[in-house]
Parts: structure tokens; C-alpha cells; sequence
């Protein structure tokens, strides 16, 4: 009895340890301007940003209904990818509702994503640059993140804003104002299940995003920043094809980060469940 009694002390003793720096470190399960990054677009929040819807009804990669937004980009060096951060909005500031058949309750986190990384086309069939081959693929539940080995978080970045929401492909839709609100989503990969990507070399970021509320629709935000082509979108059917975002002559580029690899303790505790809070 005496040698149970200390066995259940250590484990709360480890419990407690380990709850400790969890709560203590709560900020850097967030990407923060500023810190370290491997490639850096930030979020566009001024009226002339805009979300582009990427809602899919089936976050598996290429065979969806619905939405698929892409960006290309480039590591100096090479390495693993294991954390991605990018910024989003609802339309209308529509959250997914966890609770359809009651009082709703809200949440930006009641959402699955399914993140690819490609290789680059760079002339495409119709002379702008595209993905190519899928080398990479994550689908990755943010709400229920038990057995998954991505983990993830979410905040609300801003509020307050006036920006337009549209569709990928023509016709665009769009839509002023679009939303008010942008909320920033973390991904983090295990070293073991990330993608090593070579240095010099560009590839392309995918983004697929399923609300488990089916009546929200999510835009993918737009960055102020240039780097070599412009983003591009596809419909359903999937595989289909990969058109430019060109509406009335405005070409974009998305809003997204790499990172590199966290060291934070606090991210030990991540992988049950998702976080929200509002950036202080």
C-alpha cells in the first residue's frame, strides 16, 4: 500500500510538472511577428485584403468537393517543415456551430484541414505557374487533435477589420464587406512526419479547409507580400484545374509562415486538444 501510495505521488508530481509549463507557455503554442521564420508572408488586414474561400466538404487531398487555394514559395535553406502558421476569416464572421440541433455555440476551431505541399510547375498548360506532384499531405482535425500526430491551435488575430471575401475561380463572387474578423491557425508536425524540403528549391503550399458546420465558409487571407507567383485556386471536381486568382487585373499572394522546429514545453500537452484564445 505504501509502495502505491508513492507510485501515485510521482505520477501527480509528473502531472503536475508537466501542466505547469503548459499553462506558463500558453503563448508560444502561437507564432508571433517578429519571432523566427523560414518564409514569411503576414496578413494583409487592410480593406484591400481578402479572404479566399477554400471550404471543402471533404478534407482528403485532390478528390474534394468544393474549394482548393495554393501558394508557392521558398526555403534559403533546407530542412524539415514541421510548424505552419496562416491566417484566415469567416465569412460574414460565421463561425462553424458545434451544437446544430440546440443553443449554438461558435467556435473558429470546429474545423479540418487538409495542408499539402507540392512541387512546382513553373509554366503551367496555360503559362502561369501551378502545383505539380503532391510530395506531401496532412489531413488534420482541429477540434478533435486526440491520435492525431499533427497538433494544432487557434486565435483570433484582429478584430475590427473591413475586408472582402471571394470565391478562387471565376466567377469570383465578391463580396465587401466580407468580414471583420481574422483568426490566426498553428500547425505543428512531428520531425518524423514532416517534410524535408530542399533548400533553393520551390514548392508549393495547399490548403483545404472542411468546417464541421457545413453552413460556414472559410476564406484563406491574402498578404501584402510578393514573392515570385501569384496565388491560384480549383474547383470541384478535384483533380481539375488550377486557375490564377485574377479579379479585374488584382492578382494575390497568401498570408502564411514556416518556422522553425518550437522547443517549447508547452506544446507537450497540445496533442488532446485544440486551443482558443484572443491574441493580447
Amino acid at each position: 500500500m505504501k509502495r502505491t501510495r508513492i507510485i501515485i505521488g510521482l505520477l501527480v508530481g509528473i502531472s503536475l510538472y508537466l501542466a505547469a509549463p503548459a499553462a506558463a507557455d500558453e503563448n508560444d503554442l502561437y507564432w508571433d511577428p517578429g519571432e523566427d521564420c523560414m518564409y514569411c508572408q503576414l496578413p494583409d488586414l487592410s480593406p484591400s485584403g481578402v479572404d479566399i474561400n477554400c471550404t471543402s466538404d471533404l478534407v482528403l487531398p485532390y478528390v474534394s468537393s468544393g474549394y482548393a487555394v495554393g501558394d508557392d514559395f521558398i526555403l534559403d535553406e533546407g530542412g524539415k517543415i514541421t510548424d505552419i502558421h496562416l491566417w484566415a476569416s469567416w465569412k460574414d464572421d460565421i463561425l462553424p456551430n458545434m451544437n446544430p440541433t440546440g443553443e449554438p455555440i461558435y467556435n473558429a476551431s470546429y474545423v479540418a484541414f487538409n495542408l499539402s505541399i507540392c512541387t512546382d510547375d513553373p509554366v503551367g498548360p496555360n503559362g502561369y505557374s501551378q502545383p505539380s506532384q503532391c510530395v506531401w499531405t496532412t489531413v488534420v482535425n482541429l477540434w478533435d487533435l486526440y491520435g492525431q500526430s499533427v497538433t494544432g491551435a487557434c486565435r483570433l488575430y484582429e478584430d475590427q477589420l473591413q475586408e472582402g471575401f471571394m470565391n478562387p475561380v471565376p466567377p469570383y463572387n465578391y463580396v465587401f464587406p466580407g468580414d471583420t474578423k481574422c483568426y490566426q491557425y498553428d500547425f505543428y508536425i512531428p520531425p518524423e512526419d514532416a517534410f524535408t524540403a530542399s533548400a533553393d528549391t520551390v514548392y508549393w503550399l495547399v490548403v483545404q479547409a472542411e468546417p464541421l458546420d457545413h453552413l460556414a465558409d472559410f476564406g484563406w487571407k491574402t498578404s501584402g507580400a510578393h514573392w515570385n507567383d501569384y496565388a491560384v485556386g480549383m474547383m470541384a471536381p478535384m483533380p481539375g484545374t488550377w486557375t490564377l486568382i485574377n479579379r479585374s487585373e488584382h492578382t494575390y499572394d497568401m498570408a502564411f509562415v514556416i518556422t522553425p522546429e518550437p522547443a517549447s514545453l508547452g506544446l507537450l500537452t497540445l496533442g488532446a486538444f485544440a486551443v482558443f484564445r484572443r491574441r493580447k
